[in-house]
């Protein structure tokens, strides 16, 4: 580790340095590629030499082997456990859409309560019997996982600061990244009272400041167990009756936007990132960009993908290192054979 007098910031030189996409999967799926890149030692444990930053979404996923919505929910618990127990400098947990849900939309909903609603289809009763959820499509399939235990480690892991919005990176030629779950657009950055900054490190910060302000306003009911729900508005909508959240953690590119919402912010026009800017984000995997953009170029299995905007909309497999733009490194862990990491020079974490 290195760490400057002039900016007080620790970063990983001399170690390997690994960012993961959304661990959507079961805890041995999810150390796969980690043992196949050689960042594990016998005990399944990181090595002293690597560290390593997951870019969120830790819960929910389909699974073909028959397991229960109850043992899915609990691998998503494992691999947070498992990236929780190593120090904080050697391991980042940036919160996603699903992680964030569990104590957003779903800030009071009971295990018996969500067992029932994930088997009401009725959209009428539905609404009445659990406003907090938006939709049973919802409660089907993006929560499809949830259980308090997933909210009370949430909860815990965003109280003692190992969960956060963003973090920062080096890559091999030297250039400052910025890595959130999906990614920031020029929106955020003007919620955030900051529009033209261009600095990984200044926004990061902005967007890591504002969580924590978000949560001193329910640590105390947390503390004492009872239900808040934390608010990160307008910079991430949370879901609402009849209608899906938007903003930083949901939001993805798309070509046409006619019937999205703008104000809303579940989908961005890629001309909407910040020139200027580098950005690594999970959230999105190739299966999706079909049906979001006109045209999509052939993508190995588990590849990392590069999207950006030069006038045109841009998107291809491998990294395309740019001054701005996206690093896509959501591969399917849960999907793929092959997932491929990010290996960065180095990780502030």
């Amino acid at each position: 580790m290195r760490c400057t007098a002039e900016r007080p910031v620790c970063y990983s030189f001399g170690m390997r340095a690994i960012v993961i996409g959304d661990p959507q999967t079961t805890h041995q799926y999810f150390l796969r590629p980690l043992r196949a890149a050689g960042l594990l030692d016998d005990s399944d444990r990181l090595r002293a030499d690597a560290c390593l930053l997951s870019v969120g979404d830790h819960f929910d996923f389909k699974s073909s082997a028959g397991w229960t919505v109850t043992d899915i929910g609990q691998e998503g618990i494992a691999i947070l456990e498992w990236l929780e127990s190593h120090p904080p400098e050697q391991v980042g947990i940036l919160m996603g859409n699903h992680d964030a849900c569990r104590v957003m939309e779903l800030h009071r909903i009971t295990d018996d309560d969500f067992t029932a609603a994930r088997l009401l289809g009725d959209k009428t009763a539905f609404k009445d019997r659990f406003p907090d959820i938006p939709t049973p499509n919802i409660a089907q399939r993006d929560f499809s996982s949830f259980s308090t235990a997933q909210r009370a480690a949430v909860q815990r892991l965003l109280l003692s600061g190992r969960m956060v919005l963003a973090a920062t990176g080096r890559t091999a030629s030297g250039r400052s990244v910025l890595v959130t779950h999906a990614g920031v657009t020029k929106r955020e950055l003007a919620l955030l009272g900051i529009p033209d900054e261009r600095s990984p490190e200044i926004i990061a910060t902005a967007l890591n400041a504002f969580l924590q302000s978000r949560l001193e306003r329910v640590r105390e009911d947390w503390l004492a167990g009872r239900p808040a729900p934390l608010d990160l508005s307008p910079v991430h909508l949370s879901g609402v009756s009849g209608r899906e959240g938007g903003g930083l953690l949901y939001h993805r590119p798309q070509a046409h936007l006619e019937g999205w919402s703008a104000e809303h912010a579940r989908r961005f026009h890629p001309s909407w990132l910040p020139a200027g800017l580098l950005q690594v984000c999970g959230h999105t995997q190739h299966k999706k960009m079909p049906e979001l953009l006109d045209a999509v170029p052939e993508v190995p299995e588990g590849a990392l993908r590069s999207l950006w905007f030069d006038g045109e909309i841009r998107y291809a497999a491998g990294l395309v290192e740019r001054e701005d733009g996206l690093w896509m490194v959501d591969s399917g862990l849960n999907l793929s054979d092959n997932p491929s990491l990010l290996e960065l020079a180095a990780l502030d974490l």
